[in-house]
């Protein structure tokens, strides 16, 4: 679900897994995004893939956030409103409202 006045750029990838994918109001996201709300279940090893099973949590963006080019949001991942993610950054948890995100893994470089 994406929330009034949302955009998608071009190049950008969305799986939502079982978990969903809720998208607030006011997003603007940038070229080339990945966003995926899945993973494999990889806590026992020994286990071919094709037989590991899928773990989907889903992602939250708040309202008014804008994601930057080229950044990968993964799977449990919750974006707070009024979030600014610096492209290229990896956002893999949860976020506060009113920062802004930067690098790999993302981190908090300014409280607005």
């Amino acid at each position: 679900m994406i929330g009034h006045r949302g955009g998608i750029a071009n190049g950008c990838f969305v799986s939502a897994g079982a978990g969903g994918i809720h998208i607030g109001a006011n997003f603007i996201c940038g070229p080339n995004v990945n966003i995926v709300g899945q993973n494999y279940a990889h806590g026992e090893k020994d286990i071919h893939l094709e037989d590991v099973g899928i773990v989907s949590r889903g992602i939250r963006i708040g309202d008014n956030v804008w994601i930057g080019a080229g950044s990968t949001i993964t799977d449990g991942a919750v974006i707070g409103n009024n979030t600014i993610v610096v492209a290229n950054s990896l956002v893999n948890r949860r976020y506060p409202d009113d920062v802004i995100l930067q690098g790999n893994p993302a981190k908090v470089i300014f409280r607005r």
